[in-house]
């Protein structure tokens, strides 16, 4: 896991955005099996992107991020 973001408040783009959700998603894949991931969001009747994707969001709560203003 990244141990650290250092970010611009003001460069808050999507396509920062989308790299920071892709760097959780990596971080849950490394830390759980993907085929368990798989697994698990087709109990839940999930399309895989759509489940790994909402769950990096809830895991980026691990994150530590730091803004300058």
């Amino acid at each position: 896991m990244k141990e650290k973001y250092y970010l611009n408040f003001n460069d808050l783009n999507e396509e920062v955005q989308e790299r920071i959700v892709q760097d959780a998603i990596i971080d849950l894949e490394d830390e759980q099996d993907k085929e368990e991931l798989q697994e698990e969001a087709a109990l839940m009747n999930m399309d895989y992107d759509e489940f790994i994707t909402e769950k990096a969001e809830r895991y980026m709560i691990n994150f530590d991020f730091e803004f300058n203003v």
